[in-house]
């Protein structure tokens, strides 16, 4: 069996060699890991057709020994971006894919002119272990580029 540290120690690891070894975009799609805390948000870039919706992914993984909390009031608010329209801008737990393992936002916008978009928003959630929960806040971007 794994002993609690040797899978931490992996983790760093990895998560280092993801950041040190790894592509500038990867690098940037991993918020939380970097900064050592209690879970990894991964944020995919999307391209897409000026006028055609596009579908991006915001992830939230909990660290080893931690879970989300589903009954926390989960939230991705995402703020106005030019040349960017929102299906739903602020979302809760209800528009999210959520169990103890993850939780995924999936978040629909369509760019209006062509070039690349940063579309920022802040991630709202909590995740827990046996003995406590961390409610957590984080900022997030999203890559759009608009052809």
């Amino acid at each position: 069996m794994i002993s609690r540290f040797s899978r931490l120690v992996w983790a760093a690891v990895v998560l280092g060699g993801l950041t040190l070894g790894g592509s500038a975009a990867r690098a940037e799609s991993l918020v939380g890991a970097v900064a050592g805390r209690p879970y990894v948000v991964t944020v995919a870039s999307v391209s897409g057709m000026k006028g055609q919706p596009v579908k991006a992914q915001v992830v939230i993984k909990p660290a080893a020994g931690y879970h989300m909390n589903e009954e926390f009031p989960t939230t991705l608010k995402l703020n106005p971006t030019a040349g960017v329209a929102f299906a739903k801008a602020a979302l809760t737990k209800q528009d999210a894919v959520l169990s103890k393992q993850e939780c995924r936002f999936d978040v629909q916008m369509t760019g209006s002119e062509a070039g690349k978009k940063s579309v920022t928003g802040n991630l709202s959630f909590a995740v827990c272990t046996e003995t406590t929960c961390d409610p957590q806040k984080t900022p997030v971007t999203i890559e759009l580029t608009v052809k």
